[in-house]
Formats: structure tokens, sequence, C-alpha cells
């Protein structure tokens, strides 16, 4: 009961952090201008959280941090002491040192 609820506010948080992105790029339409790489403002909106392989790109267009876009994706050290599981994160060479700092992130 305890881990469905924990799931439960982790996916609060990241539905929250979509509607900050939403809000920082002022809409979807906006958001897949920025992303730039051929998303559709329509499948943006579809979205429930940001999905996994878009939060980097999204953080560093917006200049969010990884971690309020999706907490359950890239916690703070202090949240990741309590979690047994590992998060491994793998960055493309392309990724922009903005999104590296934002996400807490070392090459």
């Amino acid at each position: 009961m305890k881990e469905m609820l924990q799931s439960v506010i982790m996916e609060s948080k990241a539905n929250q952090g979509l509607m900050r992105v939403l809000s920082v790029a002022k809409g979807p339409t906006n958001l897949a201008r920025l992303i730039n790489d051929g998303i559709t403002p329509q499948a943006i909106s579809q979205w429930r959280v940001v999905p996994a392989k878009r939060v980097l790109m999204v953080s560093k267009v917006t200049g969010i941090a990884c971690h309020d876009i999706r907490p359950d994706l890239y916690p703070l050290p202090e949240d990741a002491a309590g979690n047994s599981s590992e998060l491994s994160v793998e960055l493309s060479e392309t990724s922009s040192r903005r999104a590296e700092e934002n996400c807490g992130v070392d090459q």
C-alpha cells in the first residue's frame, strides 16, 4: 500500500513538472517548436508526463531542472538515498552542457 501511494505521489509530481514545462514554454505548440525534432503539438498534448527520452531536451530548451520535470527518474541525492534501486542515465554526445547541469549529470 505504501509503495502504491509513493508511486501515485511521484506521478503527480511528474505531472506537475509537465504543467510547469508547458507554462514556461507557453503551450505545446511553442514547446514543439523549441524541441524542433519533428514532434507535433498534438503529440505533446497527449503526454501525461514528459517521456523519459525527452527529459534532457525539454530541460535544455526550458531551463527547468530534470528533477523538476521527472522527479521519479531524476531524484535529488537526498531523495535517492531512500531508494534501493539505482537509476542510470545515458547521455548522448549531443547533450548540452546546460541540460547536464540542470540534471545533475556528470560526464
